[in-house]
């Protein structure tokens, strides 16, 4: 299967960059999902996922963690954060960061324009859905450590995110058939006119509902949501949770669990695959319970948090003017993706 790049923005990985980690799903080919890193200008180029100017790693789901962003000395903390809640706790990095809804609309905006401009050089046949840049995983939010309480992951496992409502009603859409190679090629520009003569746009009906979207600017001084992965794989390497995770390993170990990190058990294989709506099986219950019970007792999320919010500071402060200014863009890029939605009913 030839993999097909959509979707803007986009470094590092969390679960969405800015850019929105999403690969362009293409109905009929056997693989439902391909999610790669790429950026804002590979929109139109063949591989598959998410962000061109704003350089990332080619890497499948699942594959190891991306490259840290650059070695800087770990910062001084204050009190650490006791966390015995699930309230979310804000990071300075947040009043840059583009919203969950937002992103969703961006690349359902990107969708809608590309499926629009389709049927409009002579492919009446052409149906929504063929062709996607985003699936149901596509923009859940993640961190690596969250507040997981102890009698609830007992009672219920490890939490599942629930999919939006809108995205899971486009989800069940299956078109009839896949697209033909003549269809991708106009999809992706590689052929100036149909068969049946119609002009191609430049760059295709992917570069067309790239540009209604983006404008002229399809970049961003700096990628908020890449920034926001650094503050996460930094904390991660800080030896202040490296010592806490310590801690939790052997509280895991006291219990007759050895997992590496404290990432790691909720994505075991046992149960990883298990969506929202299936109860978890009494192995996961208690696994997560032990997990939930052992980062409770050495505070694992408030250490993590706290040197997090630490590095954030420090990337705020290093970048606001870029930051500000890429806040503009998005802002702009939000519109755009509003009004093409309106146009199209959705």
């Amino acid at each position: 299967m030839r993999n097909f790049t959509t979707s803007p923005i986009g470094k590092r990985t969390s679960v969405v960059s800015l850019g929105v980690i999403v690969g362009l799903t293409v109905a009929g080919c056997g693989v439902e999902r391909a999610q790669q890193y790429t950026s804002v200008s590979s929109v139109t180029t063949s591989s598959s996922s998410p962000s061109a100017t704003l350089p990332g790693p080619a890497s499948s789901e699942g594959s190891p963690l991306p490259s840290p962003p650059e070695k800087t000395p770990e910062p001084t903390i204050g009190s650490v954060l006791q966390v015995t809640n699930g309230k979310r706790i804000p990071m300075p990095l947040d009043p840059y960061l583009p919203s969950m809804e937002e992103l969703r609309n961006l690349s359902l905006a990107r969708d809608a324009a590309a499926n629009s401009c389709m049927r409009a050089i002579g492919f009446t046949d052409w149906e929504d859905g063929i062709v996607r840049s985003w699936d149901e995983t596509s923009f859940n939010e993640y961190d690596y450590f969250d507040y997981l309480d102890p009698a609830t992951a007992a009672d219920k496992g490890y939490p599942r995110p629930e999919v939006a409502p809108e995205i899971a009603r486009l989800s069940k859409v299956r078109p009839k058939h896949g697209p033909s190679k003549e269809q991708m090629a106009a999809y992706d520009g590689r052929d100036p006119r149909t068969k049946s003569g119609h002009t191609v746009p430049a760059g295709g009906c992917a570069g067309e509902a790239k540009a209604k979207i983006y404008g002229d600017t399809a970049e961003l001084p700096v990628d908020s949501r890449a920034l926001a992965v650094d503050s996460r794989i930094s904390a991660m390497g800080d030896s202040r949770v490296r010592q806490a995770v310590s801690a939790w390993k052997t509280c895991m170990s006291r219990n007759g669990l050895r997992y590496e990190s404290p990432v790691v058990p909720r994505h075991d294989v046992r149960w990883a695959s298990r969506n929202a709506s299936t109860p978890a099986d009494a192995e996961e219950k208690r696994v997560a319970g032990i997990d939930a019970t052992c980062q409770k007792e050495v505070n694992l999320t408030g250490v993590y948090k706290t040197v997090r919010i630490a590095y954030e500071e420090l990337i705020v402060a290093k970048n606001k003017e870029k930051l500000a200014a890429a806040q503009q863009t998005t802002q702009k890029w939000t519109a755009n993706a509003s009004a093409v939605l309106a146009k199209n009913g959705e």
